[in-house]
Order: C-alpha cells, then sequence, then structure tokens
C-alpha cells in the first residue's frame, strides 16, 4: 500500500503551513561495504560472492535511537545504543517491489526510483524475501528458496578454505532502521544502498563467530544450512548494523 498520499493529507491536517512535495530519487546497490574482513575468531575472510532477496523499501524520519539487534538480539549480546541508527520513524519514502541484489556486481545494481516526500530522513527498512522462480531465477540457482547465496574464502594461520553458504530468512522478516542520514530535496540525486561486511560503528563484521574450519578444511566447503555456522552467520545478516542508505 502507498502511504505517502495519505501522509501528505495528515500532515495538511496537522497544521502544516503547506503540503510536502513529494519527488523521486534513483536507488542503486553497490559493493563498497564489502570489504576482505578479520574476524573475532582470528580469520581473515574474503567475500567472492553475495546476493540477498529483498522486498519493499522504505525510508523514514523521526526514529528513535536504538540498540543495535535483530528481534531476538540477546542472543548476539549487544544491547547498547548505535549512534545513527533510528527505528519506528514514519514512512515517508519508499520504492516497492522484489529486487535480487547481486552486492558485487561490477557497477552496481539499479534498484529503480523511490517516491519520497521531501525533508530529513534518518532510517531505512526493508522486507527478507525467499528467491522464487517470478524473480528470474535459473532452475539450479541457489538463491530458488533462500534469501542469502555467499561465497568466500577464509583463512587462518596458514590454513584456508573455500566456502559458500545458502542462508534462508523467513518470509516477511522486516529489517529496521538502517542508517540513512540525508536531506532530500527535489535535485533527483541517486541513494545507495550497501551491504557492509564491518559495522562501521562497532567493527564487528557478518563473519563473526563463524568457525570455518569446523566443517573442514582444503578445498571447498559448503555450510549445511542446519549447521551452527549458518546460523550464526545468518544471525549477523540479519542485523541492521550491516546495511545503510547514503547519497552515491
Amino acid at each position: 500500500m502507498n502511504r505517502l498520499p495519505c501522509l501528505v493529507l495528515l500532515l495538511a491536517a496537522c497544521g502544516e503551513t503547506q503540503e510536502a512535495k513529494t519527488v523521486n530519487h534513483p536507488i542503486r546497490s553497490d559493493g563498497a561495504g564489502v570489504e576482505t574482513v578479520s574476524t573475532d575468531l582470528g580469520y581473515t575472510v574474503t567475500t567472492t560472492r553475495l546476493r540477498t532477496v529483498v522486498r519493499d523499501l522504505r525510508f523514514t524520519r523521526g526514529g528513535e535511537t536504538h540498540a543495535g539487534l535483530w528481534p531476538l538480539g540477546w542472543l548476539v549480546g549487544t544491547a547498547h545504543a548505535h549512534p545513527g541508527h533510528s527505528a519506528g520513524g514514519e514512512t515517508v519514502g519508499e520504492l516497492p517491489g522484489r529486487f535480487v541484489v547481486d552486492w558485487l556486481a561490477p557497477g552496481g545494481t539499479s534498484l529503480g526510483a523511490a517516491t519520497m516526500l521531501e525533508g530529513g530522513y534518518d532510517g531505512a527498512d526493508f522486507t527478507f524475501a525467499l528467491g522464487a522462480a517470478a524473480d528470474g531465477l535459473a532452475t539450479d540457482d541457489p538463491l530458488l528458496g533462500a534469501t542469502f547465496d555467499v561465497a568466500g574464502r577464509a583463512e587462518k594461520a596458514g590454513r584456508a578454505v573455500e566456502f559458500t553458504a545458502r542462508l534462508a530468512i523467513e518470509e516477511g522478516t522486516d529489517l529496521v532502521g538502517a542508517p540513512f542520514d540525508a536531506d532530500v530535496g527535489d535535485d533527483g540525486v541517486p541513494f545507495v544502498l550497501r551491504l557492509v561486511t564491518r559495522d562501521p560503528g562497532e567493527q564487528g563484521t557478518v563473519y563473526d563467530g563463524v568457525d570455518f574450519f569446523a566443517l573442514g578444511e582444503g578445498g571447498a566447503v559448503a555450510l549445511p544450512s542446519d549447521s551452527a555456522q549458518v546460523n550464526r552467520l545468518r544471525r549477523n545478516l540479519r542485523v541492521h548494523d550491516h546495511y545503510l542508505v547514503t547519497e552515491e
């Protein structure tokens, strides 16, 4: 449902001196946030493939600073607030639809044009989805029935393993409160959605807690979907600390 016309009417009813102006801004993704990282378990991890299925991007204002947690965040153990992270704000911009985001695609991926109200923004939300044939995926694509398709190389103490992981997050699960600090006007400046493998605030990584050698080493290892390693990676990728929206 498009909330923007309703919000414009609400602002007018609350005594705003003029109706908020609706503008359009291109939204794309890129790989600038995907870097080689050193994890808390001493692994150096280079990501070679990272794709995600998401839907319905929302851009918000007026949110409250909140702790860097996913819904069961006490399992992750970070119970303090992160500066620049706000949640619970009013949706004042949106880009509906389903998107297969290839975070490492050369030149980034165009997601479309968002409809937004002019003014300040402090957060971004989206919904995780499961890949389907309707998304244009081939019959052998790892993203069919999954949310993340990840591959990379993990090294430690002179040893290495090439890994792949296929992660499913329950359809309809929301990612709430990714940082988006911007003053949106009518200049049409593009905004970029990024997945960051290192949290710029706390310096934690999406691979923290993942013991890659626990499932084998040398050659290629597919992390089992029911393993503790995949469960930890899934939890990390659900945290808003690892996403942001910024001006291009």
